[in-house]
């Protein structure tokens, strides 16, 4: 898809790509990298987290053996 075509919505406003500054596409990129970014974050962190809660199981698990 063209520039022309290519629509994006900032605080409820629409505007065209292709009547944009070099700036703010750039910025817009960024944003959107950044996003990409924060999401994959977000599952490295859920993973983190399950990892995380399995070892306590385990953690507790040997403790009652232990005793």
């Amino acid at each position: 898809m063209e520039n022309e075509d290519q629509k994006i919505i900032i605080n409820d406003k629409e505007y065209n790509i292709a009547d944009l500054s070099p700036q703010s596409i750039t910025m817009i990129n960024y944003i959107t990298n950044i996003d990409k970014k924060l999401k994959d974050m977000q599952v490295e962190i859920d993973q983190l987290n399950a990892a995380r809660y399995r070892f306590i199981e385990i953690l507790t698990q040997s403790l009652e053996t232990d005793e």
